[in-house]
């Protein structure tokens, strides 16, 4: 049996942690929801509370190219997950996919991508990040 987890429910823009305590941080599915704002300070958090030789882990919805068939069953998942948590969310969720996703925001954050993966049908991008670009 491992450690005991703490476990922390706040605002991802104003962390109540220390500068570079964390050797890894991770937002999952996240990001999409947020207004362009809030995500560029949900991320400016994550680096701040990052170790300097730390990484961030993104996982999140990819605006294409698809695959066929994989991705239509993923989309048509993703569009009616969307619609279902409010006109807000999808707006959000609209606008991320616009401005690209996960690696031009990492980039516009300073983040030095390491690796990303394309996955299902290539509506989900995997993105691992270095907090400090060089």
């Amino acid at each position: 049996m491992g450690a005991p987890a703490q476990l922390d429910l706040g605002d991802a823009t104003s962390m109540p942690y220390e500068n570079r305590r964390f050797d890894s941080v991770m937002s999952m599915l996240a990001l999409h929801e947020m207004a362009q704002q809030t995500r560029l300070g949900a991320l400016s958090e994550m680096k701040r509370v990052l170790k300097e030789d730390g990484h961030i882990l993104l996982i999140d919805f990819h605006p294409g190219p698809y695959q066929p068939i994989q991705s239509w069953i993923s989309k048509d998942i993703i569009f009616f997950s969307e619609v279902a948590a409010g006109w807000e969310n999808k707006r959000n969720h609209r606008q991320f996919l616009a401005a690209k996703g996960l690696a031009p925001l990492a980039s516009l954050c300073q983040l030095e991508v390491e690796k990303q993966s394309i996955l299902a049908g290539g509506t989900l991008a995997v993105l691992l990040a270095g907090g400090r670009k060089t």
